[in-house]
């Protein structure tokens, strides 16, 4: 018999992907040129997320043409940008965003991968930068992204990526100088979860992450694990 309910209207993410070397699935390919994989990968993660996603194509590694995407991704709730925030030549992200007026909260975290991460704000929108590898963007999405998003579309509280602890199937050896989210697949054994780590080649490595169900989150130490060793995943 209620006339009325509370709700939330659902957030809007604008997603612009950067770089020259970048083309669209179904175009032709320039020598030296990669597939756009992570525009894909973020629209259909940012609607996972109870979001609503518009892709506003690929900007140039020139301040003109990020200008020009930026100027449209800041009409929706959040704008997520992949690639040119780290500390090459042409990562002009940042620098652009700054120029447009939005005000950086953050740049780089002690993560890996995804040192590089954007966070800034303007007109209480948020502004998010990944980097442009795809292993990167993937582990700052679940980490900071997609509870942002959440908690916009009124989950309260908003849902933060759950970890627990599984037995190791092998040996493993790390070392790291960051906190590192490290590619493991799990698999039932005898009715119990084991983790397998997975042969990673680092943030660029997208074909390994295709195998992955989980991440291993390693300390930033040199660590010597045996099987049956508990390490703490964060399943995807």
């Amino acid at each position: 018999g209620k006339s009325s309910a509370c709700c939330y209207q659902r957030p809007t993410c604008a997603v612009v992907a950067t770089g020259d070397e970048l083309s669209e699935p179904g175009e032709p390919r320039k020598p030296g040129q990669i597939r756009n994989s992570n525009a894909s990968l973020l629209i259909s993660l940012v609607q996972k997320a109870f979001a609503h996603a518009c892709y506003l194509g690929i900007a140039h590694d020139q301040a003109e043409s990020l200008r020009t995407k930026f100027k449209k991704g800041l009409q929706y709730d959040v704008l997520l940008v992949t690639g040119g925030v780290s500390a090459g030549k042409v990562d002009l992200v940042p620098r652009v965003l700054e120029q447009m007026g939005v005000q950086q909260v953050f740049h780089k975290v002690s993560l890996k991968p995804g040192k590089p991460l954007y966070f800034g704000t303007w007109n209480q929108k948020l502004i998010f930068g990944l980097p442009g590898n795809p292993v990167s963007g993937l582990v700052n999405f679940h980490l900071f992204v997609q509870p942002a998003l959440r908690k916009l579309a009124g989950q309260n509280p908003p849902w933060l990526p759950a970890a627990f602890k599984v037995p190791l199937a092998v040996p493993f050896r790390h070392k790291a100088d960051r906190p590192t989210y490290y590619p493991v697949k799990l698999t039932l054994q005898g009715g119990y979860w084991q983790a397998h780590p997975l042969p990673w080649k680092g943030s660029g490595d997208l074909r390994t992450l295709t195998q992955a169900t989980s991440f291993a989150i390693l300390p930033p130490v040199e660590i010597q694990l045996l099987a049956g060793d508990e390490v703490e995943v964060l399943v995807l």
